[in-house]
């Protein structure tokens, strides 16, 4: 074993709780079947525990780290590994998803009875004669970490879900999976088991960062009872289900989001929208995720948006879906309006024979790319076009329709809603994409296609007038697509004077034939931040050298600034020229006081922007500029005089 397996001491209200007492989660029906990582690597997950608890945004379309920052839930689903996998293979199971990028695990905590009995990998059992009011718990005879004769399955659970927080991965954990038909712990979930088995978990776990609490499991609360055993209980389980969740949430010490698992083409909100700790809607679809995805976003009562399965990589029954209608499953939901996708794999998610190699699977590399592509863009202001009530959209061609091929071959687009980009998505070829240059609201917009099926850079298209529509040939070679439109910079205002250009972290220059100023030296400037400079690593996109030698050197802080003084009261335009030298980061700016850029993601090693302009009012002689949040790279200011 990796390391001694580590008791825990149960309190007093868990003694208490003592004495009180075949199928795959993937189909619609039964199957027969903490060193840091290389920055450059900006799929491997980067996040830590002090990341988590996940929240909702406060617009409730997005999730949001513990600090605020924007989530983009990754999830892959070994449902059985806590019951399944020694703690040696999941140690190993755990390194090579933080290393692919996954932030999530979505995982039972019970062993999954109509396929593998009770017990876990160790013969541990969950509950004293399958009674969920009475958790199987081992008393604590010594002290010695090295006696583990008191280790039980729930020293295990908890031990899996800290391995897990260690490398910054959420686990969502669905506590007593209800299985098809009722077929698994549905009938021992009656409301007083509930209430019990949920006040356990809360005061058990419900002090961990890293949870997220998913109930049910592919089944509906009402109904739904084909396959529950002769003789046991198939009543209702609504009323059950909220028992568990109010005592869940009544007991835990850590609020955590929490949705419900019901049966495939059946959203968590169809039962539960009502309920307070319904917080993420759960978007159960088949393979054309983006209808169902999108239904859940266009919801009067708006939540986040989760898309927690569709269909698995190596199915054995159909759909038998290749490399190209995985990824669809992926860049529909999140261009529908999901801000989560859960990946699968027919041998990872029961933990069977071929789990290990299935851990290298090329569908897997595909979701890493995808999570790199996306952790380059503010991702949480994506809105999907195709949304109720909206007109402007990216495309004005090459949509197709849902009624053709099953809905297979249909394209899907969303927009930031700051207008800095969009994206749209086509999973098989069509000649008659047609872009709407107007869509971002911008004097300009440059376009690049993105191949999912490889990964690496983007290929440029062209920039072009910000007005019009351009029709675009489908892009050789690939056999999916994925266009990105991005917002121009807009030249310095013709109306205005340049008042001060200063390069924040390096010397005189001219760009654009305007004579830009050293920092060091400058007079009225004070500058937070530590000077940086590399200028080796090559800029996306490329630009002229003087330019580029300015992006390249710059003032860095979590809190940079810059104040500049001896300002003559009136109106500016300030722009600022950011970049990112190694990892993906997120901040604000604030221009006087005012927050004008909101949850910047600063992109991939290279990347850089001419953010702005902002207008603002200058009446006390300074010209304040800070920021807050991840690390920003300041690189150089404009600022023009009206």
């Amino acid at each position: 074993m990796n390391s001694p397996r580590r008791r825990w001491q149960p309190p007093l209200f868990a003694l208490g709780l003592v004495v009180l007492g075949a199928c795959g989660p993937e189909g619609d029906e039964p199957e027969t079947d903490t060193p840091r990582e290389p920055e450059a690597a900006l799929a491997a997950n980067p996040l830590t525990l002090a990341d988590y608890p996940i929240k909702a945004s406060a617009d409730q379309r997005s999730l949001v780290t513990a600090t605020g920052a924007p989530f983009q839930y990754v999830a892959d689903t070994p449902w059985g590994l806590p019951s399944r996998l020694s703690q040696a293979d999941v140690i190993d199971y755990l390194n090579d998803r933080k290393a692919k990028g996954f932030n999530t695990i979505q995982v039972m905590l019970l062993p999954l009875l109509s396929e593998w009995g009770t017990k876990n990998y160790y013969g541990d059992t969950p509950f004293n004669n399958m009674n969920p009011a009475s958790p199987a718990i081992t008393p604590v005879a010594t002290t010695d970490p090295s006696d583990t004769s008191g280790y039980d399955y729930w020293d295990h659970v908890e031990w899996v879900i800290d391995q897990a927080g260690q490398r910054g991965i959420q686990v969502a954990a669905a506590v007593s999976w209800y299985g098809y038909g009722g077929r698994d712990w549905r009938p021992y979930m009656t409301t007083s088991a509930s209430t019990a088995y949920g006040t356990f978990l809360g005061k058990r776990f419900g002090g961990k960062n890293n949870l997220f609490w998913i109930l049910g499991g592919d089944n509906n609360p009402i109904g739904d009872t084909a396959d529950v055993p002769a003789g046991m209980d198939t009543s209702d389980r609504v009323e059950a289900t909220n028992a568990l969740a109010n005592a869940i949430r009544a007991n835990e010490t850590k609020p955590h989001l929490m949705s419900y698992h019901a049966k495939r083409r059946t959203s968590s909100a169809a039962y539960f929208v009502s309920q307070p700790w319904h917080t993420v809607h759960f978007a159960y679809s088949p393979e054309t995720t983006y209808s169902y995805v999108l239904a859940d976003y266009n919801r009067t009562t708006m939540r986040p948006v989760v898309m927690p399965e569709s269909y698995y990589d190596a199915r054995p029954s159909s759909p038998i879906l290749d490399g190209r209608r995985l990824r669809a499953q992926a860049w529909w939901s999140y261009l529908s309006g999901a801000v989560g996708f859960a990946y699968g794999h027919e041998n990872i998610w029961d933990i069977d024979s071929g789990w290990k190699p299935a851990l290298q699977a090329a569908s897997a590399t595909d979701i890493k790319n995808l999570a790199s592509f996306l952790a380059g863009y503010k991702t949480h202001l994506l809105r999907p076009d195709h949304r109720t009530g909206n007109t402007q959209k990216l495309l004005t061609g090459g949509y197709g329709s849902t009624s053709t091929n099953g809905g297979l071959d249909y394209g899907v687009s969303a927009t930031a809603s700051d207008g800095s980009f969009g994206l749209a998505y086509f999973p098989t070829t069509r000649s008659d994409i047609v872009v709407n240059l107007a869509a971002l609201g911008g004097s300009s917009v440059t376009l690049s296609w993105w191949n999912p099926g490889a990964g690496g850079a983007k290929t440029p298209i062209g920039t072009y007038a910000g007005t019009g529509t351009r029709a675009l040939a489908w892009p050789s070679g690939y056999t999916d697509a994925l266009l990105v439109v991005e917002r121009a910079g807009t030249p310095p205002p013709t109306s205005g004077t340049l008042f001060r250009a200063i390069n924040l972290g390096g010397p005189a220059l001219t760009i654009d034939g305007r004579s830009w100023e050293a920092s060091s030296g400058a007079p009225n400037l004070t500058l937070t931040g530590t000077r940086f400079e590399d200028q080796t690593i090559p800029l996306v996109p490329a630009t002229d050298a003087n330019r580029a030698q300015m992006i390249r050197s710059c003032i860095y802080s979590t809190t940079a600034g810059v104040a500049m003084g001896t300002v003559p009261s009136g109106t500016y335009d300030v722009y600022l020229y950011v970049w990112e030298d190694n990892a993906t980061k997120t901040f604000d700016v604030h221009v006087e006081g005012t927050l004008v850029q909101d949850n910047y993601v600063s992109g991939a090693p290279g990347e850089w922007k001419r953010l702005g302009p902002w207008v603002v009012s200058v009446t006390d002689g300074t010209l304040n500029l800070t920021t807050s949040g991840g690390t920003a790279n300041l690189s150089g200011l404009e600022v023009y005089h009206h």
